[in-house]
């Protein structure tokens, strides 16, 4: 029996991570601060890693496995605009 109980909400969180990172910044707006601290030293600055933080501090569940971080790491490039 598979538990089914997110009802899909990781593959939501995909969905909106990698439409997220389409828009533009926008200047000006201040992130508020985490409640659970800034991320890694080692992942500031990464645009996915803070685009995923970004959208879990609204909804904790959304991404929720290593195969739906890897399908927005591999999928990023094309989406990111190019600087």
């Amino acid at each position: 029996m598979a538990d089914v109980s997110s009802a899909g909400v990781g593959r939501t969180g995909t969905f909106i991570a990698l439409s997220s990172l389409l828009l533009p910044p926008k200047e000006g707006v201040k992130i508020p601060e985490s409640p659970l601290g800034p991320l890694p030293d080692e992942l500031q600055g990464d645009e996915v890693a803070e685009t995923v933080d970004g959208i879990r501090e609204w909804r904790g569940m959304l991404v929720q496995n290593e195969d739906q971080l890897k399908l927005i790491y591999d999928l990023a490039p094309e989406v990111l605009p190019q600087s």
